[in-house]
């Protein structure tokens, strides 16, 4: 097996992670037009799961929350607030699953998206005009075992563009980090859901029903990449390498912009044995626009392998700068200044990783490097001394 086949390889997969696609006037989509668009893809919308779904009940409750004669706005807000507070429906956040809109309902938790659904199906139940925005503000990366997850943000919006309110659950504390939002279409939004979903079985380990999953969502919407990301990821891990490789290249025919599918695809390639298209697309990832303190790390591992050490170098300060708080980034550190033969600058990096997290992957590493660096070399007897004297060698 190659020497890339060995190495722990990181797959980047997205979840509840959005893309742009702008309109210029906000239009609710009935259930009727989104059955004829699902039929239009060759989907049945009586297998199908549809997240923006209203139950009777769902209809009813919806009604009672909102004053007789209330305008549009108003109406809005006690929608808002019936689902927000103590007495009324009194949804809890929950990051890890992503609810159709009945299931947010019956459940009471919800992530952003399934909120967003929930939200926008009721008030438009009550004649309330809203719409799906992705809201564009600092990247988010969490690891979940040997994937890398990037998380964005999805909410509701009411009114036109230039004067528009942006509607929000009570759980996001850091509205301030918004750098704008823009109007996304409800296939768009459906598609989401279903990468979501896609991503999570993914995580918890159930590969077929991820593929089911994300198979809908890039036909939901083809030009949504984040979905071919996913996608691509378990074709992988179900040992499809030429499935996997074409999902990467039509995410990146639909948005050449998303770095991950480069990253993805360049460690698929480098699996293969093919080094040199791998290190082309490893190039593009050091971009200053990319904020994946991930990505750099595995730009840094590959340097380091090569024995480049000045951009070994390079890469992990940039990791740690994007994601100071993390021990794997400082443990990169010190495996650098180990390479670089500076073993006191190692331990200094490596007890500074450990009061982060001493059992992270790069701390054990480089800790175990260390341990090696400072084992003492046993005695020398008659016959070794005589060896060596007849032929030096490099004891290790």
């Amino acid at each position: 097996m190659p020497a890339a086949g060995r190495q722990r390889l990181l797959w980047w997969i997205w979840a509840c992670a959005l893309s742009v696609s702008c309109g210029s006037t906000p239009t609710a989509s009935g259930p009727t037009t989104l059955e004829e668009k699902f039929r239009q893809l060759g989907i049945d919308p009586a297998t199908f799961v549809q997240p923006l779904e209203v139950t009777p009940e769902m209809r009813e409750w919806a009604w009672s929350q909102v004053r007789q004669g209330a305008s549009e706005k108003q109406r809005m807000y006690d929608l808002m607030e019936g689902l927000s507070r103590k007495d009324g429906l009194a949804v809890r956040y929950q990051r890890d699953r992503t609810g159709t809109a009945r299931e947010v309902f019956e459940t009471g938790l919800a992530n952003c998206l399934s909120f967003t659904h929930l939200f926008i199906a009721l008030a438009r139940e009550v004649g309330v005009d809203v719409y799906f925005l992705k809201v564009a503000r600092d990247e988010r990366y969490a690891r979940e075992g040997d994937l890398v997850v990037r998380w964005e943000h999805v909410t509701a919006g009411w009114g036109p563009a230039q004067n528009r309110t942006v509607l929000e659950f009570g759980f996001i504390p850091d509205q301030d980090s918004y750098l704008g939002a823009s109007e996304i279409p409800d296939l768009t939004a459906i598609a989401m859901f279903h990468s979501n979903r896609g991503a999570e079985a993914l995580i918890a380990g159930d590969k077929q029903e991820a593929l089911e999953w994300l198979e809908t969502a890039v036909v939901l919407d083809p030009g949504w990449s984040h979905s071919w990301l996913n996608l691509g990821v378990v074709r992988r891990r179900l040992g499809d390498l030429e499935g996997a490789e074409a999902a990467y290249r039509r995410g990146i025919e639909a948005n050449p912009e998303h770095l991950q599918l480069y990253s993805n695809l360049a460690t698929l390639l480098r699996l293969r044995g093919e080094r040199d298209s791998a290190g082309v697309l490893l190039r593009l990832l050091d971009r200053k626009r990319n904020r994946n303190p991930f990505s750099y790390l595995m730009l840094g591992d590959t340097a380091l392998r090569e024995q480049r050490l000045d951009d070994a170098g390079r890469f992990y300060r940039r990791a740690m700068r994007l994601n100071r708080n993390n021990a794997n980034t400082r443990a990169a550190m010190g495996l650098w200044e180990l390479a670089s033969d500076r073993p006191d600058k190692a331990r200094g990096w490596l007890e500074r990783a450990e009061r982060l997290d001493a059992e992270a992957e790069r701390v054990v590493l480089l800790r175990s490097r260390l341990a090696k660096t400072e084992e003492p070399a046993e005695p020398a007897n008659e016959e070794d001394v005589e060896s060596e004297t007849r032929s030096p060698q490099r004891r290790s």
